[in-house]
């Protein structure tokens, strides 16, 4: 048996079919943060805290260097770094002394008192701290301001390329954290003996020249008399 066909005399169509388009989801997810740095005594061998909540900063003597380190909190080390910052000593709401301004080629400039080193995430601050502050009250505060810069190869791993196009609140370019410490200060042994000195010193110029006027008043009444 055999069937013959002549296909090129055959016609067919689709007709009556029609499409229709998924809906395109669309979400949007907010996320906010709020990154910090942390400001703490350190000494001149390490970059680690020597005072915290549960251990005190020790008092500060006149004559003694400070160090200051600053870093970004435990909830925002692995995020950002400290890109800038500036570090004023405040006592009584007055600006004594600029430990540390913002620089204009991207890094901190030092006060003429201070010097500035890094380590990894960490800053250190050594200054002297100006005689002013020890003659203003028995403590005062370290304030300022840090800049902190996104580590952006470390958010797209975590985030994702795409999961990072659509978070929105997040600047992933710079954002700013304040900080603050107060300190102690102690007046050493031979300045408050200066200050002794100075003040008996006054005493006996004081009673000098009253000795001096009650002694011209009694020649003046003599030749009078």
């Amino acid at each position: 048996v055999s069937l013959t066909y002549d296909l090129t005399d055959n016609l067919f169509s689709v007709e009556n079919n029609s499409i229709k388009a998924d809906a395109i989801g669309n979400e949007t997810s907010t996320i906010n943060v709020n990154y910090g740095v942390g400001a703490c005594r350190c000494s001149k061998e390490a970059f680690a805290c020597i005072s915290g909540p549960s251990n005190p900063s020790p008092v500060l003597t006149q004559n003694e260097l400070i160090y200051i380190c600053l870093s970004p909190n435990d909830e925002s080390k692995d995020d950002v770094d400290i890109s800038n910052f500036k570090m004023n000593f405040v006592q009584n709401e007055r600006v004594v002394y600029r430990a540390a301004e913002i620089g204009s080629r991207g890094d901190p400039t030092e006060g003429s008192l201070s010097q500035i080193s890094s380590l990894e995430q960490t800053y250190k601050v050594t200054s002297r701290v100006v005689t002013a502050i020890f003659e203003g009250g028995p403590s005062f505060d370290v304030t300022g301001m840090a800049y902190l810069e996104f580590k952006s190869r470390r958010l797209l791993a975590s985030v994702g390329k795409e999961g990072l196009r659509g978070i929105q609140g997040l600047d992933t370019s710079k954002t700013e954290a304040p900080f603050s410490l107060n300190l102690e200060i102690k007046k050493t042994k031979e300045k408050a003996g200066n200050d002794v000195a100075r003040g008996n010193l006054s005493v006996t110029l004081t009673a000098a020249v009253a000795a001096v006027v009650l002694a011209l008043v009694f020649v003046i009444r003599k030749k009078l008399g």
